[in-house]
């Protein structure tokens, strides 16, 4: 029996804010005169200040834009993790793309449930051939599917050596 999970990303307002605010800080930077200073210690005087905000600030929104980027890959409609009776079937995320990947249960070494403060709980996927592959609770549609991925992955891995559930 074939079952279809979908995945996606929650979307972050703090990606789109976060470099909206580096450009106000750089244009602001390049129309006035400062000095970076840490109490009574001047770490930066003015020319060298602005250039030091203006590389911070296009560190951010280089980061935002690469944030961007894997949210729109991971959120496309062809990202569904598939468990068939023989394997899982999921879209793994190479650099912006998504790569398919089929993991047969007979080569599953150890299925592990994790919980993190960050993160979220989450099942790790450990394959014989060294590669493991988390599953986060927060990216399915519902709590009711990750606990139906679960309870499948848990009765399919038959032959797993570590189970830490």
């Amino acid at each position: 029996m074939e079952n279809t999970f979908k995945i996606h990303d929650k979307f972050s307002w703090g990606v789109v804010i976060m470099p909206l605010v580096s450009v106000a800080v750089i244009i602001y930077a390049f129309l006035f005169p400062f000095s970076i200073r840490f109490r009574r210690f001047t770490l930066f005087e003015y020319p060298t200040s602005k250039y030091v905000v203006l590389i911070v600030g296009l560190l951010i929104i280089a980061y935002s834009i690469h944030t961007i980027m894997k949210m729109k890959a991971t959120n496309s409609p062809e990202n569904v993790i598939k468990t068939t009776d023989t394997e899982l079937v999921f879209q793994n995320l190479a650099g912006y793309k998504l790569v398919p990947t089929r993991v047969p249960y007979t080569k599953v070494g150890a299925l592990a449930n994790e919980n993190d403060d960050d993160e979220g709980e989450s099942i790790v996927v450990n394959v014989n051939d060294g590669s493991s592959y988390s599953f986060f609770a927060e990216k399915f549609v519902s709590a009711g599917e990750f606990v139906d991925f679960k309870n499948i992955l848990k009765e399919k891995c038959t032959n797993v050596s570590t189970r830490a559930f």
